[in-house]
């Protein structure tokens, strides 16, 4: 019987069990597995693609082709970093959710540059470091604008969601 309530988050306090402690902790580490999860995975990603001395292929087709890519990868990363941020109950994190997403995304973006540098085939720029900014910044400027194009078309389709 005992175990049951520890799977759960439950535990007992004397002859009452009380929800207040365990379940606090453990939502707080779902949500930053459901939140924190994907920011890292397509970090480590990024991280992956950086580190291949063939990647990417140099395309003549058009200018500015390089940095369309760098500003569309880290629109993604600043739409997850953004969407973490947010995650949380915390009034001033929210507060500043946009400043702290770009600092991370930014810092994020010259330590991939710097790690660039180490790989064979490949150089650090720091203008490439600034479109990776951009993209960060764009990613998490729209990000609330897309979420509630999202839900207000689920409201209208009437699907309703735990998110409404």
């Amino acid at each position: 019987m005992l175990r049951k309530f520890v799977n759960t988050g439950l535990s007992f306090r004397g002859n009452s069990m009380d929800e207040r402690h365990e379940p606090i902790q453990q939502s707080c580490f779902r949500r930053s597995f459901l939140y924190g999860g994907p920011v890292l995975a397509y970090a480590a990603l990024i991280f992956f693609l950086s580190s291949l001395s063939g990647f990417p292929v140099e395309v003549q087709s058009f200018f500015g082709f390089d940095k369309i890519a760098h500003i569309v990868e880290y629109y993604l990363l600043g739409c997850l970093l953004y969407r973490w941020v947010t995650s949380t109950d915390r009034y001033r994190r929210r507060r500043y959710a946009l400043l702290i997403t770009i600092l991370i995304g930014t810092c994020y973006a010259l330590s991939d540059e710097w790690h660039q540098s180490f790989v064979p085939g490949r150089d650090a720029s720091l203008f490439d470091a600034l479109f990776d900014a951009v993209g960060v910044g764009m990613g998490a400027a729209t990000y609330p604008l897309i979420l509630r194009g999202i839900l207000s078309r689920r409201g209208r389709s009437g699907k309703g969601g735990p998110l409404e």
